[in-house]
């Protein structure tokens, strides 16, 4: 065996040395890849779930505008129904990045066997997945929208994508604080 090839392998059969970097990102592909199945696949109706819950909850609060309150179209100086939609979408954003932060620990504590995996790595890859969902769904909204004639494109598209990626940040903050105190209070109990 020569110096070059000794150097980039630690033992004889085995796999060359990785960058930190590189091992993180295997990770998190790997936890991406486990919680995407099984929050899109392993339910029938979760895709179904995923888009009525907003449309519900949104046509709930229509409803309740309209019927209650005597229904305005504008709430300071714009579309109502557009301002419930980007509204309630941010929301939804920023609460499922916290909530579902919270069951990730305990959700992946066997995975923790492996060294590589932290008990960071199912957080983050949790809030990125809903992101990625929450984006996905909002686009959805906003395609409909247009086809049904309300404006949902926004004037400064770019000032957009900064707020959406802010309050997607915020709610990853959260969720990490409150897991991280979820498994302290539950550490505490033991």
């Amino acid at each position: 065996m020569s110096d070059s090839t000794s150097s980039s392998t630690s033992r004889a059969g085995a796999l060359p040395n990785r960058t930190s970097w590189r091992v993180a990102w295997s990770v998190w592909y790997a936890l991406f890849m486990r919680e995407a199945i099984s929050r899109t696949m392993a339910d029938r109706m979760a895709w179904f779930w995923m888009i009525f819950e907003p449309i519900a909850f949104i046509g709930v609060m229509v409803a309740v505008r309209s019927l209650v309150m005597g229904g305005g179209r504008h709430v300071a100086g714009a579309d109502f129904i557009p301002w419930l939609v980007v509204g309630l979408l941010g929301f939804f954003l920023f609460r499922e990045n916290m909530m579902r932060a919270i069951g990730a620990v305990d959700a992946n504590k066997g995975l923790f066997a492996y060294r590589q995996v932290k008990p960071v790595d199912p957080v983050l890859v949790r809030a990125f997945l809903e992101g990625m969902l929450k984006s996905f769904i909002f686009l959805l909204f906003i395609a409909a929208g247009s086809l049904l004639k309300f404006d949902l494109v926004p004037a400064y598209p770019l000032g957009a994508i900064l707020d959406w990626l802010s309050l997607w940040a915020l709610g990853l903050g959260a969720g990490l604080t409150v897991s991280a105190a979820a498994a302290w209070c539950r550490r505490s109990d033991e």
